[in-house]
């Protein structure tokens, strides 16, 4: 049930409660069915102010009509039924719209087929510069070294892979899908055996003299990182000249079991005693009685305290 356009809010009030009454429905379901029968900002008025019961609701109702939020309600749905545009409009709008559908098309398969005659003329272009240079320069094996580094190049192509001058796409290392040999030489680190995507040594271009840098897998001796760790251990005089440190090293070193250290923690062959008392599972720490002395034993006590303080009389210096 709904409020109609031309009914009133009390007799659409009374046709629900009296359904209501009906089928025996609680209050608030009435109060729920007439709050979504209201239009839809008479509605939010209602539901805005929590009502509890249904007069309430209906009170609210009345209020909102008199502010003019069903009024609003109609204007809306009056003008929802404005009039259609005319047959005449849509099919300008439709002509119009078929057009630039039209020209989209032409424009997207003008391009596809540039960038398809690009791509051939660079693939034709870059196989003649190799068969030019190929013809012109020979590949010549005077050494290893120059064997190696010959690649076929393109002097005035540039590399879609990685930018770089000098060589073409199929021929560059940087994704490992370039020419693969044992006399390959790296972009990267300039060494012959491997491509860049396996180098495993970052070349430095502004400091060419550490490019070549061969890494050592071996395990270092215990006595040369074990002496630079015993060493700091002491505090060497910086005025000394090199000589001399290294005599006081070497006399360091030479008697190393007198110091304390973490390799050496027994303090020159000494060796720290622990002593274990055992305890029998039901010990019991024993407190010490108070004691008290029986009466001959007191008097006997008294005269040798009495004693004591004659004879401390006699002598002054006490």
């Amino acid at each position: 049930m709904s409020l109609s356009s031309g009914q009133s809010i009390d007799d659409f009030y009374c046709q629900l409660v009296e359904k209501a009454n009906t089928l025996k429905k609680p209050d608030h379901e009435i109060l729920v069915k007439f709050i979504k029968g209201l239009p839809e900002q008479l509605a939010f008025f209602v539901r805005a102010g929590h009502h509890r019961d249904s007069p309430s609701a209906l009170a609210a109702a009345k209020m909102g009509e008199a502010y003019g939020y069903r009024k609003a309600e109609l204007q809306v749905a009056a003008a929802s039924k404005q009039a259609k545009p005319s047959d005449k409009r849509d099919s300008e709008f439709a002509s119009l719209q078929s057009q630039i559908d039209t020209l989209t098309k032409a424009v997207q398969n003008l391009t596809a087929s540039k960038t398809d005659e690009s791509t051939k003329q660079n693939r034709r272009t870059d196989r003649f510069a190799y068969s030019r240079q190929q013809a012109t320069y020979p590949p010549q094996a005077t050494n290893s070294r120059q064997q190696a580094t010959y690649l076929p190049q393109a002097t005035n192509n540039l590399c879609f892979n990685c930018n770089s001058p000098n060589h073409i796409k199929r021929y560059c290392n940087w994704n490992g899908q370039g020419v693969s040999s044992s006399d390959i030489t790296c972009q990267l680190c300039d060494q012959i055996g491997h491509s860049a995507v396996n180098s495993t040594c970052i070349g430095n271009r502004e400091n060419p003299e550490v490019n070549n840098v061969q890494f050592s897998t071996e395990k270092c001796e215990d006595g040369e990182l074990s002496g630079t760790k015993f060493f700091s251990y002491f505090d060497i005089p910086k005025h000394l000249s090199e000589s001399e440190q290294g005599q006081l090293k070497g006399f360091l070193k030479s008697h190393d079991n007198i110091f304390v250290t973490d390799e050496n923690p027994a303090l020159g062959f000494t060796d720290v005693v622990q002593h274990k008392i055992i305890l029998k599972p039901d010990f019991k720490p024993k407190y010490q009685r108070s004691y008290r002395l029986t009466p001959d034993k007191k008097t006997s006590t008294s005269g040798s305290s009495r004693s004591f303080a004659k004879t401390r009389n006699n002598f002054p210096g006490w």
